[in-house]
């Protein structure tokens, strides 16, 4: 039985560099977005969970800001 070390994650939207990302199985989402460049100026950074732990195969996308 084989253990995977790493997770494909896929970053998109609101972030600087998005894109495909294989990170370590015990990383969390913050890790996710620090790879992709962070946020972006416009992202709507308090609706991630920057402390949740990320799965294989997981898309992670940060929205836009909208003010009214």
């Amino acid at each position: 039985k084989s253990v995977e070390s790493t997770v494909a994650v896929y970053v998109s939207g609101e972030v600087r560099n998005p894109g495909l990302y294989g990170l370590p199985v015990h990383a969390r989402v913050g890790d996710a977005l620090m790879l992709a460049g962070g946020f972006s100026k416009h992202a709507a950074k308090s609706y991630i969970n920057l402390a949740e732990k990320i799965k294989d195969g997981q898309h992670i996308l940060t929205c836009k800001f909208f003010q009214s």
